[in-house]
């Protein structure tokens, strides 16, 4: 199972010409590319343990679409443990785990949602792209994530700004860098990059 990890914008930057063309993305969409593997590779395995064993295991085209359907490319690098085998894909920081719409939009329509009961169908006059089911869908996610009967919105409220844009959505097989409890067999789990991690069964 892969984790995701995150990473600054400043690791990121345009990518040129000749990865635009190998991947096929359009000159009118954007594409980032990491300026340098080596700023984003994980000192160390999060599940072993095992230091200087990360090494690249594949580069892979993922997109991200913004609130009003603008779609962002992205080449996600993910490296593997060749100790143990786990593998991680690290993200931009304007991404979200397993979401196709970035973390701001998630973020804009669940914060709408919790304040005032309704779906966002428009900003300033223009329509949004996440449809009222994905919205309600979002809300249903986040309210089963916080693990408590019927939160008030001031409960959730309180609870959304205290968790990354990146992962205020997870899927329940995965659990936050903040929740698991830092041991020596994991020396990297504080990794300045790191946003969610696999649940490890004991």
């Amino acid at each position: 199972m892969p984790i995701y990890c995150v990473s600054e914008n400043t690791f990121y930057q345009e990518a040129p010409a000749e990865l635009r063309t190998f991947y096929g993305v359009p000159e009118t969409a954007i594409l980032y590319a990491v300026k340098d593997v080596e700023s984003i590779r994980p000192f160390a395995c999060h599940k072993c343990g095992a230091r200087h064993y990360m090494v690249i295991h594949q580069y892979r085209l993922r997109y991200s679409q913004n609130l009003f359907g603008m779609v962002t490319y992205i080449i996600v690098v993910r490296f593997k443990c060749t100790y143990c085998g786990t593998t991680i894909t690290v993200i931009p920081c304007f991404a979200h785990c397993n979401h196709v719409y970035d973390a701001q939009a998630i973020s804009t329509c669940l914060g709408y949602l919790i304040a005032t009961g309704h779906v966002l169908r428009k900003i300033d006059g223009v329509p949004v792209c996440p449809s009222w089911w994905l919205q309600q869908r979002w809300y249903k996610d986040f309210r089963y994530g916080i693990g408590f009967g019927n939160p008030s919105s001031e409960e959730m409220s309180r609870y959304m700004s205290h968790q990354r844009r990146q992962s205020v959505l997870l899927h329940k097989n995965y659990v936050r860098m903040e929740a698991y409890p830092p041991t020596e067999r994991n020396p990297s789990l504080h990794h300045g990059l790191r946003v969610a991690m696999p649940l490890l069964v004991k």
